[in-house]
């Protein structure tokens, strides 16, 4: 008998559980007006060129054959 009140509990809670998941996320899909406007992607200059990056193509590499 205590065993089937644990599971009873167990069961109850995750009832629970499940359903302020399910309110939480409905709240979230019915505001849309409240979401902030997407981010712009920020355009940063590369700290290192493509040509530095490939072998046989870098300033070093020009300067060593100099």
């Amino acid at each position: 008998m205590r065993d089937l009140s644990i599971l009873i509990g167990i069961y109850t809670v995750a009832v629970l559980l499940a359903g302020f998941g399910i309110v939480s996320l409905k709240r979230q899909k019915r505001s849309p007006a409240v979401q902030d406007e997407p981010m712009t992607k920020q355009v940063a200059k590369p700290l290192v060129s493509t040509e530095d990056m490939l072998s046989g193509w870098g300033k070093e590499e020009e300067e060593a054959k100099q």
